[in-house]
Protein backbone atom coordinates (compact mmCIF):
# COMPACT_ATOMS: atom_id res chain seq x y z
CA UNK A 1 0.00 0.00 0.00
CA UNK A 2 1.21 3.53 -0.52
CA UNK A 3 0.18 7.06 0.36
CA UNK A 4 1.08 10.28 -1.47
CA UNK A 5 1.26 13.71 0.13
CA UNK A 6 -0.25 15.92 -2.59
CA UNK A 7 1.29 19.05 -1.06
CA UNK A 8 4.90 17.83 -1.11
CA UNK A 9 4.59 15.09 -3.76
CA UNK A 10 6.29 12.55 -1.48
CA UNK A 11 5.07 8.95 -1.40
CA UNK A 12 5.34 6.35 1.37
CA UNK A 13 4.89 2.60 0.79
CA UNK A 14 4.49 -0.21 3.28
CA UNK A 15 3.25 -3.76 3.64
CA UNK A 16 3.40 -6.50 6.18
CA UNK A 17 2.48 -9.94 7.45
CA UNK A 18 -0.02 -11.17 10.01
CA UNK A 19 1.93 -13.25 12.54
CA UNK A 20 -0.94 -14.27 14.82
CA UNK A 21 -4.71 -13.87 14.61
CA UNK A 22 -7.11 -15.05 17.31
CA UNK A 23 -10.58 -13.65 16.38
CA UNK A 24 -11.93 -11.27 19.01
CA UNK A 25 -8.76 -11.60 21.09
CA UNK A 26 -5.32 -10.93 19.56
CA UNK A 27 -3.80 -9.58 16.35
CA UNK A 28 -0.03 -9.52 15.85
CA UNK A 29 1.20 -7.80 12.67
CA UNK A 30 4.71 -7.18 11.31
CA UNK A 31 4.78 -3.93 9.32
CA UNK A 32 7.51 -3.31 6.74
CA UNK A 33 8.36 0.14 5.35
CA UNK A 34 9.45 0.13 1.69
CA UNK A 35 10.63 3.69 1.17
CA UNK A 36 14.38 4.42 1.36
CA UNK A 37 13.77 6.70 4.38
CA UNK A 38 11.87 4.06 6.42
CA UNK A 39 13.14 0.60 5.47
CA UNK A 40 12.46 -1.11 8.76
CA UNK A 41 10.22 -3.70 10.40
CA UNK A 42 7.94 -3.08 13.36
CA UNK A 43 5.73 -5.53 15.24
CA UNK A 44 2.30 -4.41 16.41
CA UNK A 45 0.09 -6.28 18.89
CA UNK A 46 -3.61 -5.44 19.41
CA UNK A 47 -5.52 -7.17 22.19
Amino acid sequence: MSFRNFTTGQSHSFGGTYLKLVPGETLVYMGIGHSPQSRRCSNYTVQ
